[in-house]
């Protein structure tokens, strides 16, 4: 009983702790009438709301796991019910740690998420042909790309060297075809636009 309330305990904190940052907490959180002071309420206290949870979780496994002190004059109890088992069950224990860990880390996953597609939002993705006469080899290639790198926005490079053409991605945010062209040039292999493309 008491690991069940432990165990309660500890999801509950975990639940308070990420309502401030979870969308169907936030909207379960508005249909109860939480306000945004209780929520900034939350905010303030919830490295103490982890705390909580992680040692809820980890005082049950503790108890799951420690030795138990056998008395002589102890007689074994045999009529506890299936649902008492399962809940004093090792399995059920660390069902109940890894679904706690998982709510915790539902806010930090979705600032990670967050934060890449404001990457990707940021970022202007434009193609670029070049023209290089000079461009038969494969090795060349290598020459190229290792002075295309020097430039800011530069995002990756194809040739084929049957048709002397390159192909180049740069963030058109930070650079523009005719940097790129100046990069090109700075070979042996000089260039020329041969089209533009997003």
């Amino acid at each position: 009983m008491k690991k069940s309330i432990v165990a309660s305990g500890g999801i509950f904190a975990a639940l308070l702790a990420s309502t401030c940052c979870v969308t169907p907490l936030l909207a379960l959180a508005g249909a109860l009438g939480i306000g945004v002071a209780q929520l900034s309420f939350l905010i303030s206290i919830k490295p103490y709301l982890i705390t909580v949870s992680l040692f809820a979780i980890a005082y049950n496994l503790y108890k799951a796991y420690k030795p138990a002190k056998n008395s002589c004059c102890v007689v074994p109890d045999n009529k506890t019910s299936a649902g008492g088992k399962i809940m004093k069950s090792k399995v059920f224990l660390w069902a109940i740690a890894i679904f706690t860990i998982i709510i915790l880390m539902l806010p930090y996953m979705g600032m990670a998420q967050a934060k890449v597609k404001s990457t990707q939002l940021q970022k202007k993705i434009v193609k670029t042909e070049y023209y290089s006469e000079k461009l038969t080899q494969s090795c060349c290639i290598a020459i190229v790309e290792y002075s295309l790198k020097k430039v800011d926005g530069y995002e990756k490079l194809e040739a084929n060297t049957e048709k002397r053409l390159l192909t180049v991605w740069y963030d058109a945010n930070k650079t523009n075809a005719e940097k790129i062209k100046e990069a090109i040039n700075k070979t042996p292999y000089k260039a020329v636009i041969n089209k533009s493309s997003k």
